[in-house]
């Protein structure tokens, strides 16, 4: 009985150095996935937050651009940390994430073009609607004073109820 004894007392210490090992292993394991999957997620926040302010810019409901610059550095620096891909995914579809990862920083560096871009032609586009009916103004003031172009005033007072 005494071999039965020891073979079993062994049995049962392997088993549990096995399942430390496991243990420590899917630890590791949930880590890297939690750490991954909370990038993902803020970068998914943080990309839908900037689309709802360049909205709310124009459509006057936000009226400066310092919070889509840091909200598109924030994205920046979150798409770094998506790197490196959680090592329990295999090789090549790590190799295939890492790629679409690439494409990603690409695609949200044209996207900080394009805010600048659109920073500066909704700057252009403010400045002109604050400065037409100004102009429509002096404009309609040098028309009604002068005889020779009252035949203009009509029109310029359409244009100016558009305004």
């Amino acid at each position: 009985m005494k071999p039965l004894l020891k073979y079993l007392v062994g049995l049962v210490l392997i088993l549990g150095v096995l399942g430390i090992f496991y243990s420590r292993t899917n630890r590791v394991i949930s880590e890297e996935h939690g750490r991954f999957q909370a990038n993902l997620q803020k970068f998914i926040t943080l990309d839908t937050t900037v689309n709802e302010d360049v909205l709310k810019v124009r459509f006057h409901l936000l009226s400066d651009y310092d919070g889509l610059s840091d909200e598109l550095e924030e994205m920046n620096l979150t798409a770094g940390q998506l790197t490196p891909v959680p090592a329990f995914i295999p090789r090549a579809k790590r190799q295939v994430m890492e790629q679409k990862i690439l494409g990603l920083r690409k695609l949200l560096a044209e996207k900080g073009q394009l805010l600048e871009q659109f920073k500066s032609q909704n700057a252009v586009l403010e400045n002109s609607t604050r400065y037409l009916p100004l102009a429509c103004m002096d404009l309609f003031n040098r028309v009604s004073t002068n005889e020779t172009h009252s035949r203009l005033e009509a029109p310029l007072n359409e244009l100016m109820q558009q305004c």
